[in-house]
């Protein structure tokens, strides 16, 4: 046996010190390899989940800089991965995400977003065009003063109000201007 090999007290292989961890309690690295030592962590994990998750919560809190720049190059280096489970995850969670956004951004829930599209008989407030029909959702319109909702709007004519503001004399300036160039 070569001098340099130590052996791994789990699988009892012989193997060089590359192929184990540093370890501060044993002077020359662990006494388990790198392979086994990853097997016997990840069991204790599945057997300990709430003390494990413990642990990981305080070491993001403790250091959440280095947390965030793990993650940060996990994703990068398992891009593919990432997005497969992003997709997923937003196939299976589309409701909670939308409910989500909408408390955060307007302040109902996805229940009032369905009883005021049912109330508008599932179109726009405006031009009753569907969600089917327009190829998206329907928008949440509100007041940007008051931030009351005012209704559920397509695509189209919630950019047509953004644009003119919300001011109802330019809006008034817009019809007068079409009648009067519009060829009956």
């Amino acid at each position: 046996m070569d001098t340099n090999k130590r052996i791994c007290k789990t699988c009892g292989e012989a193997k060089t010190p590359d192929q184990y961890y540093k370890d501060s309690r044993y002077p020359l690295g662990d006494i388990h390899c790198a392979s086994c030592r990853r097997a016997k962590v990840k069991q204790w994990r599945i057997n300990n989940l709430e003390k494990a998750k413990a642990i990981q919560l305080a070491s993001r809190l403790r250091n959440p800089e280095a947390s965030r720049a793990r993650a940060k190059k996990w994703h990068y280096d398992n891009k593919e991965k990432h997005l497969a489970y992003m997709a997923v995850r937003r196939r299976v969670y589309a409701d909670q995400i939308l409910s989500g956004k909408l408390k955060s951004t307007f302040g109902i829930t996805l229940s009032e977003y369905n009883a005021l599209l049912a109330k508008q008989n599932g179109g726009c407030a405006i031009c009753n065009k569907t969600a089917e029909q327009n190829k998206k959702r329907l928008a949440v319109d509100h007041c940007h003063k008051s931030n009351k909702i005012r209704g559920l709007l397509c695509s189209a004519c919630n950019q047509a109000i953004g644009l003119f503001k919300d001011q109802i004399v330019l809006m008034k300036s817009a019809i007068k201007y079409i009648r009067k160039n519009t060829k009956s």
